[in-house]
C-alpha cells in the first residue's frame, strides 16, 4: 500500500512539475503559498496534471475514525507494539490515520 502511494505521488510530481514551475515559479515555498498558487490556477493546469490531481483526490485515508475514542495507555515500558501510519488524500490536503496494536 505504501509503495502504491509513493508511485502515485511520483506520477503526480511528473505530471505537474512543469505546471508548477510555469504558473507558480516566482512563488516562494513555505506557509502553503505554492499550494495556494496552484489552487488559484486550476483552470490553467495541463490535462495530464489535472488528471493526476483528480486521481489523487479519489484516493484517501479510510474515514473509520468517526467512532474512535481517545485512550491513554500508561506503563508501556518494555512492551512491544507496532504503529501503522496511513497517509492519503490529494496533494493539496493530506490526511493521516494512526493505528497501533496496544488497545
Amino acid at each position: 500500500m505504501a509503495q502504491i502511494g509513493i508511485v502515485d505521488g511520483l506520477e503526480f510530481a511528473r505530471s505537474c512539475a512543469g505546471d508548477v514551475v510555469r504558473l507558480c515559479g516566482d512563488t516562494l515555498p513555505g506557509e502553503g503559498l505554492v499550494k495556494a498558487c496552484v489552487r488559484q490556477n486550476m483552470s490553467n493546469l495541463s490535462k495530464s496534471c489535472h488528471d493526476a490531481i483528480q486521481q489523487d483526490i479519489s484516493a484517501s485515508v479510510p474515514q473509520d475514525g468517526a467512532q474512535a475514542k481517545m485512550t491513554r495507555i500508561t506503563g508501556l515500558n518494555n512492551y512491544r507494539y507496532c504503529e501503522i501510519f496511513l497517509i492519503g488524500g490529494n496533494p493539496f490536503d493530506l490526511e493521516g490515520a494512526v493505528y497501533n496494536t496496544t488497545n
